[in-house]
């Protein structure tokens, strides 16, 4: 996922879907691990009891919110890049259009 939006298209076209991918992927490993967490927590005793609240009210939803923060980011980064190439093909539709326009 190196680079950022460059002049090739194609380029910047495979760097948006490869943030946007994985965004996706940071959202799926974040839920499995959280689902675990909640499992391991549930086998916990009684002698836990504060910990497993901290776990369940706390902890797990911060571990959650931190990975959805990083999957958004990556996802606007990768939709920022795709949006930049619409434009700028747009801008280069517009361009030639108005160049023929010129030309006859």
């Amino acid at each position: 996922m190196a680079g950022e939006i460059s002049i090739d298209k194609d380029a910047t076209i495979a760097n948006s879907h490869a943030h946007i991918e994985f965004a996706g992927q940071l959202r799926q490993q974040a839920a499995g691990h959280a689902a675990a967490m909640g499992a391991a927590v549930n086998n916990l005793g009684d002698l836990y009891a504060d910990y497993k609240d901290a776990m369940t009210q706390s902890l797990i939803p911060e571990f959650l919110g931190a990975h959805n923060r990083l999957a958004d980011l990556h996802e606007a980064h990768g939709y920022k890049g795709l949006h930049a190439v619409q434009a700028f093909s747009e801008q280069d539709s517009a361009g030639a259009a108005s160049a023929n326009e010129i030309a006859t």
